[in-house]
């Protein structure tokens, strides 16, 4: 099968869409921005342009890792998925605890982005279930629509008292969405572009545009860079992660030479900059704020910086055989 570089394209925009919200977030958690100042307003609607990052990074596991042509062995996914993010998440846990807090945090998940490490190796230890899932059409589409129907109801939840609370059933969260996510391949991932599959994909793509826009909105309205509808599961967010990705899988790119060699380079580090960038962040993002004050020409100047420099990071550490397979 031909690669699609559109995804690999799509998973570097999505890891400088981290970059981004992480660049953004910072100004606001540390109080570098006022809050209902413009410079505020701008901080958060930077934040909520970037709030489709991880559930799109989630939808490509699934995306990858449900399609049964794909062999995939629990000793494999054990020896080799799960032992990675893990000894990842040993490893940066001791780097970030050592380097910036001068504290020993052999498991502890000091710095917040590594929650996702934890949230993965969970994913991951589900996917022989949800692959059994993903091979029957019928079950597929149950699940993919029980799944959307609880979100939606759990996030109406978040504003009024409901009578049956969801929060404890395999629906929730991040193993629907990655059985979503195949659904979705399932549909949109066909030989023939029918005049049923442009309806359907100009439906999702005014639906993630809409997303957005109720993200950008709300977020500015609530003051507040944690909202329910910055929730990497809430609807609107949700809409936009599945746009892009059903773009995504509509508008193959097909790459040659250096080009495509840059490409899946640099897709092949992105876990590696997603590690690593918070630790640059946390050392520009103050020298920068003294000279280049204002949020947006600020956020941008650091999120150049960050991600390049964690890709050269990344680049020079998968060089070295046992880093490059448990590291990063």
């Amino acid at each position: 099968m031909q690669r699609n570089y559109t995804l690999d394209i799509m998973r570097i925009v999505a890891c400088a869409a981290v970059v981004v919200c992480h660049s953004s977030g910072s100004l606001i958690a540390h109080g570098q921005v006022i809050p209902g100042t413009s410079w505020f307003n701008q901080c958060l609607a930077i934040n909520a342009f970037t709030r489709w990052d991880v559930p799109f990074f989630v939808m490509l596991t699934g995306f990858f890792m449900l399609d049964p042509r794909r062999n995939v062995q629990v000793k494999t996914l054990f020896s080799k998925n799960i032992l990675r993010i893990f000894c990842a998440l040993v490893f940066w846990s001791l780097f970030y605890g050592l380097t910036l807090h001068r504290t020993l945090y052999p498991l502890g998940i000091q710095e917040g982005h590594l929650w996702y490490l934890g949230m993965i190796i969970g994913v991951y230890i589900a996917i022989p279930v949800l692959r059994l899932v993903a091979a029957n059409p019928t079950v597929l589409k149950y699940f993919s629509f029980a799944w959307l129907a609880v979100m939606c109801y759990q996030f109406i939840g978040h504003f009024t008292d409901l009578p049956v609370d969801f929060d404890r059933m395999i629906y929730v969260d991040f193993a629907g969405c990655v059985v979503f996510s195949y659904y979705i391949r399932s549909v949109f991932d066909q030989p023939e572009d029918t005049p049923r599959l442009k309806r359907l994909s100009r439906v999702i793509y005014i639906l993630g545009i809409l997303g957005l826009a109720v993200t950008l909105v709300m977020g500015i309205r609530s003051q507040n860079n944690d909202c329910d509808f910055f929730r990497f599961v809430s609807p609107n967010v949700l809409a936009t992660a599945t746009a892009l990705l059903v773009f995504s899988i509509r508008h193959p790119l097909s790459l040659n030479g250096r080009v495509a060699a840059l490409v899946e380079n640099c897709s092949k580090c992105t876990f590696g900059i997603y590690l690593l960038h918070v630790w640059i962040l946390v050392y520009i993002l103050g020298r920068i704020h003294r000279f280049v004050p204002q949020p947006i020409t600020m956020t941008a100047l650091c999120v150049v910086a960050a991600f390049l420099a964690s890709y050269a990071v990344t680049y020079v550490l998968k060089k070295i055989p046992v880093v490059k397979n448990y590291i990063v």
